[in-house]
Protein backbone atom coordinates (compact mmCIF):
# COMPACT_ATOMS: atom_id res chain seq x y z
CA UNK A 1 0.00 0.00 0.00
CA UNK A 2 1.30 3.08 -0.84
CA UNK A 3 2.27 5.93 1.68
CA UNK A 4 -0.57 8.33 0.40
CA UNK A 5 -3.08 4.99 0.46
CA UNK A 6 -2.00 4.60 4.31
CA UNK A 7 -2.67 7.87 5.58
CA UNK A 8 -6.19 8.31 3.64
CA UNK A 9 -6.69 4.76 5.54
CA UNK A 10 -5.59 5.99 8.47
CA UNK A 11 -8.26 9.07 8.14
CA UNK A 12 -11.03 7.41 7.48
CA UNK A 13 -10.66 4.79 10.04
CA UNK A 14 -10.26 7.63 12.66
CA UNK A 15 -13.87 8.33 11.93
CA UNK A 16 -15.38 5.66 10.91
CA UNK A 17 -18.38 6.17 11.97
CA UNK A 18 -18.86 8.81 9.76
CA UNK A 19 -18.21 7.15 6.28
CA UNK A 20 -20.05 3.69 6.97
CA UNK A 21 -23.02 2.95 9.36
CA UNK A 22 -22.35 -0.33 9.65
CA UNK A 23 -18.40 -0.03 10.57
CA UNK A 24 -18.02 -2.01 14.18
CA UNK A 25 -16.93 0.81 16.36
CA UNK A 26 -18.67 1.06 19.16
CA UNK A 27 -20.54 3.95 21.06
CA UNK A 28 -17.88 3.41 24.15
CA UNK A 29 -15.03 3.84 21.81
CA UNK A 30 -16.94 6.94 19.82
CA UNK A 31 -17.52 8.66 23.52
CA UNK A 32 -13.80 7.59 24.52
CA UNK A 33 -12.43 9.28 21.70
CA UNK A 34 -15.05 12.82 21.96
CA UNK A 35 -14.05 13.20 25.31
CA UNK A 36 -10.42 13.33 24.48
CA UNK A 37 -11.20 15.96 21.95
CA UNK A 38 -12.97 17.87 24.36
CA UNK A 39 -10.66 17.80 27.12
CA UNK A 40 -8.14 20.05 24.97
CA UNK A 41 -10.90 22.33 24.33
CA UNK A 42 -11.64 25.05 27.40
CA UNK A 43 -14.83 26.31 25.82
CA UNK A 44 -16.34 23.05 25.28
CA UNK A 45 -15.08 21.14 28.83
CA UNK A 46 -17.83 21.78 30.79
CA UNK A 47 -20.15 19.41 28.33
CA UNK A 48 -18.08 16.57 29.57
CA UNK A 49 -20.37 15.84 32.44
CA UNK A 50 -23.47 16.53 30.56
CA UNK A 51 -24.22 15.85 26.98
CA UNK A 52 -21.15 13.35 26.72
CA UNK A 53 -21.39 11.55 30.84
CA UNK A 54 -20.88 7.60 30.50
CA UNK A 55 -23.84 7.75 32.32
CA UNK A 56 -25.90 8.09 29.14
CA UNK A 57 -24.48 5.62 26.92
CA UNK A 58 -27.56 3.28 28.07
CA UNK A 59 -29.75 6.09 27.16
CA UNK A 60 -32.15 6.20 24.09
CA UNK A 61 -32.77 9.38 22.36
CA UNK A 62 -35.84 8.27 20.68
CA UNK A 63 -37.33 6.95 23.97
CA UNK A 64 -36.85 10.02 25.99
CA UNK A 65 -39.05 9.53 29.20
CA UNK A 66 -40.93 12.91 29.19
CA UNK A 67 -41.05 15.26 26.75
CA UNK A 68 -39.60 18.16 29.59
CA UNK A 69 -36.42 15.74 29.43
CA UNK A 70 -36.52 16.33 26.02
CA UNK A 71 -36.84 19.74 25.21
CA UNK A 72 -33.62 20.04 28.44
CA UNK A 73 -31.62 18.04 25.91
CA UNK A 74 -32.32 19.81 23.36
CA UNK A 75 -31.86 23.31 24.94
CA UNK A 76 -28.31 21.65 26.33
CA UNK A 77 -27.55 20.50 22.35
CA UNK A 78 -28.25 24.18 21.09
CA UNK A 79 -25.94 25.76 23.50
CA UNK A 80 -23.42 23.12 22.62
CA UNK A 81 -23.73 23.84 18.99
CA UNK A 82 -23.23 27.31 19.63
CA UNK A 83 -20.23 27.30 21.55
CA UNK A 84 -18.77 24.35 18.54
CA UNK A 85 -19.36 26.74 16.20
CA UNK A 86 -15.99 28.27 15.45
CA UNK A 87 -14.25 25.32 16.68
CA UNK A 88 -15.31 22.48 13.77
CA UNK A 89 -11.91 23.00 12.24
CA UNK A 90 -10.04 21.47 14.91
CA UNK A 91 -8.14 18.55 15.16
CA UNK A 92 -10.21 15.60 16.12
CA UNK A 93 -13.83 17.68 16.42
CA UNK A 94 -15.15 14.76 13.79
CA UNK A 95 -15.20 12.59 16.52
CA UNK A 96 -17.21 14.80 18.88
CA UNK A 97 -19.80 14.81 15.56
CA UNK A 98 -20.14 11.54 15.43
CA UNK A 99 -21.11 10.98 19.45
CA UNK A 100 -23.35 13.88 18.49
CA UNK A 101 -25.20 11.73 16.02
CA UNK A 102 -24.76 8.61 17.52
CA UNK A 103 -26.20 9.30 21.10
CA UNK A 104 -28.52 12.22 19.86
CA UNK A 105 -28.98 12.47 16.55
CA UNK A 106 -29.02 15.92 16.59
CA UNK A 107 -28.33 15.44 12.50
CA UNK A 108 -31.77 14.40 12.39
CA UNK A 109 -33.59 16.16 15.00
CA UNK A 110 -31.85 19.72 15.53
CA UNK A 111 -30.93 20.01 11.37
CA UNK A 112 -31.96 23.62 11.73
CA UNK A 113 -29.13 24.62 14.57
CA UNK A 114 -26.58 22.00 13.34
CA UNK A 115 -26.19 23.59 9.45
CA UNK A 116 -26.33 26.98 10.98
CA UNK A 117 -23.80 26.87 13.15
CA UNK A 118 -21.15 25.06 10.23
CA UNK A 119 -22.62 27.13 7.72
CA UNK A 120 -19.65 29.79 7.76
CA UNK A 121 -17.51 26.73 6.58
CA UNK A 122 -19.11 26.18 3.53
CA UNK A 123 -16.68 26.07 1.28
CA UNK A 124 -14.33 23.31 3.09
CA UNK A 125 -14.76 19.64 3.49
CA UNK A 126 -15.43 19.73 6.70
CA UNK A 127 -18.75 20.93 6.05
CA UNK A 128 -19.13 18.51 3.04
CA UNK A 129 -18.31 15.44 6.14
CA UNK A 130 -20.94 17.06 8.37
CA UNK A 131 -23.63 17.58 5.90
CA UNK A 132 -23.25 13.87 4.75
CA UNK A 133 -24.92 12.90 7.65
CA UNK A 134 -28.01 15.50 7.44
CA UNK A 135 -31.30 14.39 5.68
CA UNK A 136 -31.09 17.75 4.02
CA UNK A 137 -34.01 16.28 1.43
CA UNK A 138 -36.66 15.85 4.09
CA UNK A 139 -36.63 20.11 5.15
CA UNK A 140 -37.22 22.65 2.78
CA UNK A 141 -35.29 25.49 3.53
CA UNK A 142 -32.18 22.97 2.73
CA UNK A 143 -33.34 20.88 0.50
CA UNK A 144 -30.84 22.77 -2.26
CA UNK A 145 -28.04 21.04 -0.68
CA UNK A 146 -29.39 18.25 -1.96
CA UNK A 147 -27.20 17.25 -5.06
CA UNK A 148 -24.17 18.72 -3.25
CA UNK A 149 -24.98 15.96 -0.93
CA UNK A 150 -24.90 13.13 -2.79
CA UNK A 151 -21.33 14.19 -4.36
CA UNK A 152 -20.08 14.63 -0.73
CA UNK A 153 -20.90 11.20 0.13
CA UNK A 154 -19.10 9.39 -2.74
CA UNK A 155 -15.89 11.63 -2.46
CA UNK A 156 -16.10 11.20 1.82
CA UNK A 157 -16.68 7.43 1.36
CA UNK A 158 -13.77 7.26 -0.81
CA UNK A 159 -11.50 8.83 1.98
CA UNK A 160 -10.55 11.42 -0.49
CA UNK A 161 -9.80 15.32 0.10
CA UNK A 162 -13.03 17.75 -1.72
CA UNK A 163 -14.62 20.95 -1.16
CA UNK A 164 -17.68 22.29 -0.55
CA UNK A 165 -19.69 25.04 -2.33
CA UNK A 166 -18.95 29.06 -2.86
CA UNK A 167 -20.89 31.90 -0.99
CA UNK A 168 -22.37 32.29 -4.52
CA UNK A 169 -24.94 29.76 -3.87
CA UNK A 170 -26.21 30.84 -0.60
CA UNK A 171 -26.83 34.52 -2.43
CA UNK A 172 -28.57 33.12 -4.94
CA UNK A 173 -30.81 30.44 -2.65
CA UNK A 174 -31.83 33.67 -1.22
CA UNK A 175 -33.40 34.97 -4.06
CA UNK A 176 -36.06 32.25 -3.47
CA UNK A 177 -35.99 31.84 0.62
CA UNK A 178 -34.74 35.35 1.98
CA UNK A 179 -35.44 33.85 5.46
CA UNK A 180 -32.37 31.45 5.09
CA UNK A 181 -29.71 34.67 5.09
CA UNK A 182 -32.01 36.39 7.83
CA UNK A 183 -31.57 33.01 10.26
CA UNK A 184 -28.00 32.48 9.53
CA UNK A 185 -27.56 35.83 10.63
CA UNK A 186 -29.35 36.03 13.70
CA UNK A 187 -27.59 32.88 14.28
CA UNK A 188 -24.46 34.85 14.17
CA UNK A 189 -25.54 37.44 16.01
CA UNK A 190 -25.62 35.13 19.48
CA UNK A 191 -22.95 33.61 18.46
CA UNK A 192 -20.39 35.84 17.40
CA UNK A 193 -17.14 35.72 15.82
CA UNK A 194 -16.53 34.44 12.41
CA UNK A 195 -20.34 32.98 12.17
CA UNK A 196 -21.46 36.63 12.45
CA UNK A 197 -18.69 37.94 9.76
CA UNK A 198 -20.28 35.26 7.70
CA UNK A 199 -23.43 36.61 8.00
CA UNK A 200 -22.97 39.89 7.59
CA UNK A 201 -20.84 38.86 4.23
CA UNK A 202 -23.83 36.90 3.23
CA UNK A 203 -26.35 39.62 3.47
CA UNK A 204 -24.08 42.33 2.29
CA UNK A 205 -24.03 40.12 -1.14
CA UNK A 206 -27.25 39.88 -1.26
CA UNK A 207 -27.85 43.16 -1.28
CA UNK A 208 -25.01 44.29 -3.25
CA UNK A 209 -26.91 42.05 -6.11
CA UNK A 210 -30.67 43.14 -6.16
CA UNK A 211 -31.73 44.77 -9.18
CA UNK A 212 -35.15 46.00 -7.19
CA UNK A 213 -34.80 46.88 -3.04
CA UNK A 214 -38.93 45.84 -2.67
CA UNK A 215 -40.28 46.62 1.09
CA UNK A 216 -40.09 43.04 1.54
CA UNK A 217 -36.36 43.00 1.06
CA UNK A 218 -35.93 46.67 3.40
CA UNK A 219 -37.91 44.70 6.18
CA UNK A 220 -35.64 41.36 6.29
CA UNK A 221 -32.58 43.71 6.18
CA UNK A 222 -34.23 46.19 8.80
CA UNK A 223 -34.75 42.66 11.25
CA UNK A 224 -31.14 41.72 10.56
CA UNK A 225 -30.10 45.31 12.02
CA UNK A 226 -32.51 44.88 14.77
CA UNK A 227 -31.04 41.64 15.73
CA UNK A 228 -27.51 42.88 15.78
CA UNK A 229 -28.31 46.50 17.53
CA UNK A 230 -29.58 44.60 20.37
CA UNK A 231 -26.21 42.37 20.95
CA UNK A 232 -23.92 43.36 23.49
CA UNK A 233 -21.32 42.40 21.48
CA UNK A 234 -19.59 45.43 20.14
CA UNK A 235 -18.34 43.77 17.06
CA UNK A 236 -21.45 42.54 16.07
CA UNK A 237 -23.18 46.00 16.85
CA UNK A 238 -20.85 47.38 14.19
CA UNK A 239 -21.47 44.80 11.84
CA UNK A 240 -25.22 46.09 12.12
CA UNK A 241 -24.06 49.34 11.31
CA UNK A 242 -22.17 48.60 8.47
CA UNK A 243 -25.74 46.91 7.18
CA UNK A 244 -27.27 50.05 8.00
CA UNK A 245 -24.80 52.04 5.60
CA UNK A 246 -25.33 49.30 2.87
CA UNK A 247 -29.34 49.47 3.19
CA UNK A 248 -29.35 53.25 3.31
CA UNK A 249 -27.04 53.76 0.15
CA UNK A 250 -29.85 51.44 -1.90
CA UNK A 251 -33.37 52.96 -0.86
CA UNK A 252 -34.95 55.72 0.26
CA UNK A 253 -36.38 54.89 4.09
CA UNK A 254 -39.21 56.87 5.49
CA UNK A 255 -38.28 59.32 8.22
CA UNK A 256 -39.39 57.57 11.07
CA UNK A 257 -37.48 54.56 10.45
CA UNK A 258 -34.26 57.12 9.75
CA UNK A 259 -34.96 58.05 13.38
CA UNK A 260 -35.47 54.57 14.88
CA UNK A 261 -31.83 53.33 12.82
CA UNK A 262 -30.49 56.31 14.23
CA UNK A 263 -31.52 55.88 18.00
CA UNK A 264 -30.12 52.72 17.90
CA UNK A 265 -26.79 53.56 16.56
CA UNK A 266 -26.05 55.50 18.95
CA UNK A 267 -27.00 53.45 21.86
CA UNK A 268 -23.27 52.06 21.94
CA UNK A 269 -21.02 52.32 25.43
CA UNK A 270 -18.90 54.69 23.69
CA UNK A 271 -16.10 52.32 22.58
CA UNK A 272 -17.48 52.18 19.13
CA UNK A 273 -18.28 55.96 18.37
CA UNK A 274 -16.33 56.43 15.41
CA UNK A 275 -18.24 53.84 13.39
CA UNK A 276 -21.76 55.23 15.45
CA UNK A 277 -20.29 58.69 13.60
CA UNK A 278 -19.82 57.07 10.26
CA UNK A 279 -23.14 55.75 10.26
CA UNK A 280 -24.73 58.67 10.85
CA UNK A 281 -22.75 60.71 8.82
CA UNK A 282 -24.30 57.79 5.27
CA UNK A 283 -27.22 58.60 7.02
CA UNK A 284 -27.32 62.28 6.94
CA UNK A 285 -25.93 62.30 3.48
CA UNK A 286 -28.23 59.69 1.57
CA UNK A 287 -31.64 60.38 3.56
CA UNK A 288 -33.94 63.09 3.54
CA UNK A 289 -34.17 64.50 7.19
CA UNK A 290 -36.11 66.95 8.87
CA UNK A 291 -35.34 66.43 12.60
CA UNK A 292 -33.05 64.36 14.56
CA UNK A 293 -34.07 62.67 17.32
CA UNK A 294 -32.36 64.47 20.69
CA UNK A 295 -31.45 61.11 22.11
CA UNK A 296 -28.67 61.26 18.81
CA UNK A 297 -27.88 65.21 19.35
CA UNK A 298 -26.93 64.35 22.84
CA UNK A 299 -24.99 61.61 22.23
CA UNK A 300 -23.12 64.15 19.31
CA UNK A 301 -22.48 66.86 21.62
CA UNK A 302 -20.71 64.93 23.86
CA UNK A 303 -18.06 64.24 21.27
CA UNK A 304 -14.82 66.15 21.03
CA UNK A 305 -14.39 67.41 18.18
CA UNK A 306 -17.37 66.65 16.40
CA UNK A 307 -17.45 68.89 13.17
CA UNK A 308 -13.86 67.45 12.49
CA UNK A 309 -14.22 63.85 12.78
CA UNK A 310 -17.29 64.45 10.42
CA UNK A 311 -15.60 65.88 7.75
CA UNK A 312 -13.25 63.44 8.05
CA UNK A 313 -15.55 60.61 7.13
CA UNK A 314 -16.81 62.53 4.53
CA UNK A 315 -13.31 63.02 2.80
CA UNK A 316 -12.12 59.81 3.78
CA UNK A 317 -15.11 57.65 2.18
CA UNK A 318 -15.61 59.91 -0.65
CA UNK A 319 -19.41 61.04 0.58
CA UNK A 320 -21.10 63.37 -0.96
CA UNK A 321 -19.91 66.46 0.77
CA UNK A 322 -22.22 69.03 3.16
Amino acid sequence: MSSLSKQLETLRSLNRRLFDADAPVSLEQTLSRALRVLSRQPTLSKYQSTLFSESHLGVDRGHMQTSEESAKFDQELRKFLQDASSLWMRDGMMDVYAWLCDKWRVHRMLVDELLMSVMWMHETFVFARICVKVPVEEHERWRFLEGYKRKWSKVVKSGEEGEGFGREMLVDRMKSDRDVGLRLFEYGCCVGGRVFVFGVCLLVEWMQGLKVFNDENVVLVLKAVNAAMKSGDEGVRVGGMMLVCQLSSNVKLSEQVVEALMVEIVKGNGKTIDEELYALCVLFETQDLKNIPVEVLNKMSLVDGIEMKMKEFVDRYEIQKF
